[in-house]
């Protein structure tokens, strides 16, 4: 039972810091054009997800260990007690966090799509992409053609 509690806590920790990070990577996006803060928080989320795909590893170890499909089966197997109480939490707990987790990630990864067309965007302003006489006045001489035209270059 304490490997079990030991290794929730440590999901839970994990679970926590990747939390916050992607928050932090969230605000990043928001607040800065520039992105300045993306590359050390992604840094900082590829350090923490190996070391929580070790946790989810060493239970699923522990539950073939002993022939049981999940910690709640085992769970039920044991005793009344305190340590099963607190395992039961921190299962609560820990599968909130990855629920949270998952929001997040799906909120950032919107965030990176919608930064990653802001920037497509800006390039092909700045690489003068041109328009057509659409906005021109009526009547006026046409201008000659780019074979560019403003949202089609992808880059």
């Amino acid at each position: 039972m304490d490997r079990v509690i030991k290794n929730l806590r440590e999901q839970l920790i994990l679970l926590r810091r990747l939390s916050e990070l992607l928050d932090g990577l969230a605000s990043d996006l928001k607040e800065s054009s520039s992105g300045s803060g993306v590359t050390d928080t992604v840094q900082s989320i590829e350090a923490v997800m190996p070391e929580l795909a070790k946790t989810d590893a060493k239970l699923n170890e522990f539950l073939r260990a002993e022939s049981l499909e999940s910690i709640n089966a085992f769970l039920e197997l044991q005793p009344a007690s305190i340590e099963r109480n607190v395992a039961v939490g921190l299962i609560k707990q820990v599968g909130n966090l990855q629920m949270n987790v998952q929001k997040q990630l799906v909120k950032v990864s919107t965030l990176l799509v919608n930064s990653k067309k802001f920037i497509d965007f800006n390039i092909n302003v700045m690489s003068a992409a041109a328009v057509g006489p659409t906005y021109g006045r009526g009547g006026a001489a046409p201008v000659a053609r780019s074979e560019r035209r403003i949202f089609d270059a992808n880059i």
